[in-house]
């Protein structure tokens, strides 16, 4: 794995901390990650143009996977790995995220029934997922 799909990592990892309460889980994300959250300011499904918000862990964490890809995509690295390789890394990124809070209904089934269910998900990256989705399964 290179530099910069480390930092990359560890920076998108940095951007979103998870605290434990009484009520639940309580996301905290950098708002640099709401770039990429399906739901608009008015709590409906998220048009190009719009501001974004994650409502959920779930959200929060789609919307940094996203960011990861687009991230690495656009970086500069004379390392840069094909693009299937970067969705097993993403994929297994993803898996570490949802692993850590194992009470949150769902896996990667649901994330991915997830992304595909909001079109502005689906117009971001659906061909990303496409691939990732099927090493995953087999």
């Amino acid at each position: 794995m290179n530099k910069d799909l480390c930092d990359i990592i560890k920076g998108l990892d940095d951007l979103i901390k998870v605290k434990r309460n009484e009520e639940g889980i309580e996301i905290i994300s950098d708002k640099i990650l709401s770039e990429y959250c399906p739901i608009n300011q008015k709590a409906k499904k998220r048009k190009y143009g719009e501001e974004g918000l994650c409502v959920g862990y779930n959200e929060s964490i789609i919307s940094t996977y996203i960011s990861f890809l687009k991230n690495y995509e656009s970086a500069s690295s004379e390392e840069k790995i094909e693009s299937g390789k970067l969705a097993q890394y993403a994929i297994l990124w993803l898996c570490y995220k949802i692993n850590q809070h194992l009470n949150i209904t769902g896996g990667i089934d649901n994330i991915y029934n997830e992304i595909i269910g909001y079109d502005y998900w689906n117009t971001c990256i659906l061909d990303l997922m496409k691939g990732p989705k099927i090493a995953i399964i087999i």
